[in-house]
């Protein structure tokens, strides 16, 4: 087995979100060992292989829920960083599509669902979208569920994980349920590659 690494390059500046394609064509150097083919083996002539890779300039957001993806740019997110306590929202302009990401840390790893207080690792999610009727609608990672006299608070499942925790850039994911507002009806949503 030969092995090998490539590296792109995108352009210095990236002014719009656009989609580029990289391309890699490979030729065969040496046999390839099969004992069904004449010889025992085969020769790889060419093989071309094709990507598309979005790319977008500085910090981005990618959601993606009910079927539909949006990416943000970094005018449309904002972030905050205090006291053990870490915020993340976005707007898109064209969708309406909204999401804070609160989470209780300033660090990488993972963080449950649940009430967020300073440094306790867990995470509150919110999104803000249309529905399919055209409706403003509001998805969030808690719901409360009564319980006789008693609401009671129940989180997602989820997680937001951390990846990069920096200066000048938070790196990270949330994938898992998110509940509508009054119904409880689950609402799937990932958002990966917070950027800031």
């Amino acid at each position: 087995m030969l092995k090998a690494n490539a590296k792109y390059f995108s352009p210095e500046v990236i002014d719009n979100i656009t989609t580029a394609t990289v391309e890699v064509n490979l030729k065969g150097l040496k046999p390839i060992p099969d004992y069904r083919a004449p010889r025992g083996g085969r020769e790889l002539g060419q093989l071309i292989m094709r990507k598309s890779i979005t790319l977008v300039p500085n910090a981005y957001m990618v959601l993606e829920g009910a079927g539909k993806s949006v990416t943000m740019r970094d005018s449309e997110i904002d972030a905050f960083v205090a006291n053990g306590l870490t915020g993340i929202t976005g707007i898109h302009p064209v969708t309406g599509w909204g999401i804070a990401l609160n989470f209780g840390g300033t660090t990488v790893g993972s963080y449950d669902c649940g009430e967020t207080e300073p440094n306790n690792r867990k995470a509150f999610i919110s999104f803000h979208f249309k529905g399919a009727n055209g409706t403003e609608e509001f998805a969030a990672s808690g719901y409360c569920q009564s319980n006789g006299n008693t609401q009671e608070t129940k989180y997602s499942s989820g997680k937001v994980i951390i990846k990069r925790f920096d200066n000048d850039m938070i790196e990270g994911e949330f994938s898992g349920p998110l509940y509508a507002r009054k119904t409880n009806r689950r609402v799937r949503i990932r958002c990966q590659d917070c950027q800031l």
